[in-house]
């Protein structure tokens, strides 16, 4: 049985695009009410018609245009963003992905590598590999300057400022560690990007030897960061020269 129907005249969301369908009249429902043509790369909504003379169905196109009320809708989401307070490095979208399980330190001592891919550094993994990126020292043994050696609890202060400051920055998790080799400690960072929100993991291993810090940056989502993971490690790195730590290599 087909019902008579008239098609909304508000705008709606598609996944794509933000548009109204234009159905003038009484559209008799389908099964496919909502279909879709393509010609020549525009877009059309299909709605069965009844004629009123022979009570026959037929098909009608309508090209599908924004409507009043999508424009409308779409001017408020915008001047909300401007109007409404939100934090200045809050992300406009969220794409946030899932936590990854593989997190932490194996043994109390080593980071995870990075797998087969370009949207991670560690400096776990083997010093060819495209994904190496070399260590920290907050106690180089170059250019000390006679400064009395630096705790790793001052170190740690160190790195939680500069984090704090980092845009985008949320430090998740900090642990004491042990092994056999004496006292660490793990810092888990989230780094989420301005406008998308993607989110990079990031991890920092303060060793118990005095002196050098481990780390891995790892972006959640897609497989190449166009080094976004490495230039994030370079800027903390120029933060923190401030506080007179350097690169075991470069980066």
């Amino acid at each position: 049985m087909t019902e008579t129907w008239r098609a909304p005249r508000f705008a709606f969301l598609a996944s794509h695009d933000l548009s109204t369908m234009l159905c003038t009249g009484n559209c008799v429902k389908t099964s496919a009410e909502a279909r879709h043509r393509s010609s020549h790369g525009r877009r059309y909504v299909v709605c069965s018609m009844r004629d009123t003379k022979d009570n026959s169905i037929r098909e009608r196109c309508h090209r599908e245009t924004p409507s009043p009320a999508a424009v409308v809708a779409v001017g408020i989401a915008m001047v909300s963003l401007t109007m409404f307070p939100r934090p200045t490095d809050a992300a406009i979208l969220h794409f946030r992905g899932e936590r990854p399980t593989t997190l932490g330190v194996t043994a109390n001592r080593y980071l995870g590598l990075c797998p087969n891919v370009q949207n991670c550094v560690s400096t776990s993994n083997n010093a060819y590999s495209s994904q190496f990126i070399p260590p920290w020292t907050y106690n180089p043994a170059e250019g000390a300057g006679g400064r009395p050696e630096k705790g790793m609890g001052e170190a740690i202060e160190d790195l939680r400022k500069v984090l704090s400051s980092y845009q985008g920055c949320t430090i998740i998790a900090q642990q004491n560690l042990v092994n056999e080799f004496g006292k660490g400690y793990y810092i888990y960072a989230e780094f989420e990007s301005p406008l998308m929100g993607y989110v990079d993991d990031v991890e920092f291993l303060f060793q118990p030897d005095g002196k050098t810090v481990d780390y891995r940056s790892a972006s959640r989502l897609g497989k190449d960061d166009l080094n976004a993971n490495r230039q994030r490690i370079k800027n903390l790195r120029k933060e923190l020269e401030n506080f007179g730590w350097k690169s075991v290599g470069f980066n």
